[in-house]
């Protein structure tokens, strides 16, 4: 390698800005000088009008190289270059660097620390019968499920669903939190909506579940290129008011974070749950549970008449009886019980992207699930902000 041929051009550059070299949160050539002077915080700020996207406010919060004793805050910028519209090039980066790249090393492209986060926490216990087909679950068969609520004209309503993955993040669908009527809570633990407490009978015994748990919303992280013409990208996050505690009803639904268990296979089983629309045309009071196949994409493709990619997105259904998700199961998770670790836990590989427009078991269609995997460094990266 010609050393001189690198380090003479970053020399002459040292000596104009007069400032440290240093790596940007993209691994380029940059210098720690202030704030002000980064010609990309003024490009983002007017291109977004001062509302930035989550992913720029963590790269501004990943360039900081000032120390906390200086008055002025620093970043780590790139030169500017006539030829290079550096702000355009680093926000594509910061973008796809959220997506999985399958040519390189699975676990150099997540988040370290939230990766530790999702590694060291029990999840996807097996808490019921795992008897699949239309039924309604057990108590806390899925204690990782939740209900996204919305405040509308006519008062307060759940619509969407989600699944928790955290102590303080739920995963739902962007279509969910991109909405007219804004979210404004989360509730976990839920079971039957129409009961005050969540009971069955077990003989001469009755089984009760612990008290619901609601939480308020401190931030709603979409991803920065969800397109719903295109229904790409179709996936968020919610970070609720305050950490979880787990408890038997509330627990997390595992991730995978593991290269092993990262891929699915033609032919899967997933089951699927939520409270959404059934087959009679109205949402469910208790949470229900079904079993599908992942089949081709091509199934979904010409169901819905769309575009849908490898990478981005699964498709899953019951092509004999034409079981499947349906509107108001929107945000929620497939799920498949897999080797995790040492254990068979449950897997959450998609989050319902766009189920059936009449749930009849005659319509047969498939559902379009955002595809996790593919967002683990999306994931990582986020749940730790």
């Amino acid at each position: 390698m010609d050393f001189h041929k690198y380090f003479i051009p970053l020399l002459l550059l040292y000596e104009v800005y007069g400032q440290e070299p240093c790596l940007t949160p993209i691994n380029a050539n940059g210098f720690c000088i202030p704030y002000s002077q980064c010609s990309f915080l003024y490009e983002w700020h007017r291109k977004y009008n001062g509302a930035l996207p989550q992913h720029l406010r963590e790269y501004i919060y990943e360039a900081k190289c000032s120390r906390n004793d200086e008055e002025v805050v620093r970043l780590c910028c790139e030169p500017d270059a006539n030829d290079k519209p550096i702000a355009t090039t680093t926000e594509q980066t910061m973008v796809n660097r959220f997506n999985l790249n399958p040519a390189q090393d699975f676990h150099s492209q997540l988040n370290a620390a939230g990766f530790n986060i999702l590694s060291s926490q029990r999840c996807g216990t097996d808490n019921g019968n795992r008897v699949v087909g239309g039924t309604e679950t057990d108590l806390a068969e899925f204690p990782w499920m939740a209900l996204l609520k919305y405040r509308g004209p006519s008062g307060e309503q759940f619509r969407c669903g989600g699944s928790l993955i955290t102590n303080r993040y739920v995963l739902t669908a962007a279509h969910c939190v991109n909405t007219v009527d804004p979210l404004v809570g989360v509730r976990l633990g839920e079971h039957d909506t129409s009961t005050e407490e969540d009971c069955v009978k077990r003989g001469p015994k009755l089984k009760c579940n612990l008290p619901v748990e609601n939480f308020g919303i401190e931030t709603i992280v979409s991803h920065p290129e969800y397109n719903k013409r295109e229904h790409v990208n179709d996936i968020a996050l919610v970070k609720l008011d305050r950490n979880v505690e787990f408890k038997s009803h509330i627990e997390p639904v595992c991730l995978p974070i593991n290269s092993n268990i990262l891929r699915t296979r033609p032919e899967d089983d997933f089951q699927i749950s939520g409270w959404g629309y059934t087959e009679h045309g109205h949402t469910s009071n208790v949470l229900l549970k079904a079993r599908v196949k992942q089949l081709p994409l091509s199934s979904c493709s010409t169901a819905y008449s769309i575009r849908l990619s490898d990478t981005r997105h699964l498709c899953a259904g019951d092509e004999t009886v034409g079981r499947d998700t349906c509107g108001g199961d929107s945000g929620g998770p497939l799920i498949q019980f897999a080797p995790y670790n040492v254990k068979k836990r449950f897997i959450q590989y998609g989050v319902v992207a766009s189920g059936r427009y009449a749930c009849k078991f005659d319509n047969k269609l498939p559902g379009v699930y955002t595809n996790v995997s593919n967002f683990m460094p999306w994931i990582t990266h986020n749940i730790v902000l």
